[in-house]
């Protein structure tokens, strides 16, 4: 049997994509209508996100860029999770402008493609919880400095609740947190960062009593931080101004991060 004849019958064998792709073989499965359907509702999902984003400017006359449009439409037909749908949403929503040509949102929608889910909870973490210790706060995030005093510390139990929920004790948390946060560094997401023991950490912040992490923000990873929560201006220095109340979580955030050096 030839390669193609092989992969033909892959794909007209429903137990043999089962087994294969799990749930995913929907996408495949029956007639070319189950795939659109199953697409149709995941950017459903996503439009409804986004309307409910700009619900209180919804009557003001806006469009979204047609390049944002076909990316997220391209991209979103397969998204699942329900914070990779709210990036997605919160991109669309903070797209929509008035004449329809800012398509800024391009290098970020650019950005979530890259990013595993696994990554995408920690970056939505990481800054969940810098805006709830720091909110309201006057620092200048545009600088070095004071990106610095946006530094936090957080137990490792918090990134594995928000990483991995619903696994047990067993699975690799490890490599799925070394993945994260290397990740979002080597994406130019966070800057400064240890992890680890106590004793590890200690030297970015000596009160901890838990094994745990320790990192500090970029301006990129604010700005990326503010598309996705559809911010109608999502400047990175209106980033402090946010209420994190306001906030649409679709993952549990716990209350357990600590400013590093105070309370900025």
């Amino acid at each position: 049997m030839t390669i193609a004849g092989a992969g033909l019958a892959v794909l007209g064998s429903k137990d043999v994509l089962g087994k294969l792709l799990g749930p995913s073989a929907e996408y495949l499965g029956g007639k070319a209508s189950g795939l659109i359907e199953k697409c149709d509702l995941n950017l459903d999902d996503i439009f409804a996100r986004a309307f409910k984003k700009i619900a209180g400017r919804v009557d003001e006359p806006g469009q979204v860029n047609a390049r944002i449009l076909k990316n997220v439409v391209d991209e979103g037909r397969f998204v699942e999770d329900g914070l990779v749908a709210e990036y997605y949403a919160g991109l669309l929503a903070s797209s929509r402008t008035r004449d329809g040509l800012d398509d800024r949102g391009l290098p970020h929608l650019a950005m979530v493609k890259m990013m595993s889910v696994y990554q995408i909870r920690l970056h939505f973490y990481i800054y969940h919880s810098i805006l709830r210790l720091f909110g309201g706060k006057e620092i200048n995030v545009g600088q070095h400095d004071g990106r610095r005093r946006l530094m936090v510390y957080a137990p490792l139990q918090g990134a594995r609740d928000v990483l991995m929920p619903d696994v047990n004790e067993g699975e690799d948390f490890e490599s799925v947190f070394l993945h994260s946060i290397n990740g979002l560094y080597s994406h130019g997401l966070i800057s400064e960062y240890k992890y680890g023991s106590v004793a590890n950490i200690n030297s970015m912040y000596g009160g901890a009593d838990v094994p745990g992490f320790v990192v500090t923000p970029t301006y990129a990873g604010i700005e990326l931080f503010m598309w996705a929560i559809g911010a109608q201006r999502p400047d990175a220095h209106e980033f402090l101004k946010k209420r994190v109340d306001d906030l649409t979580s679709p993952i549990s955030i716990d209350s357990l991060a600590v400013a590093v050096n105070g309370k900025g």
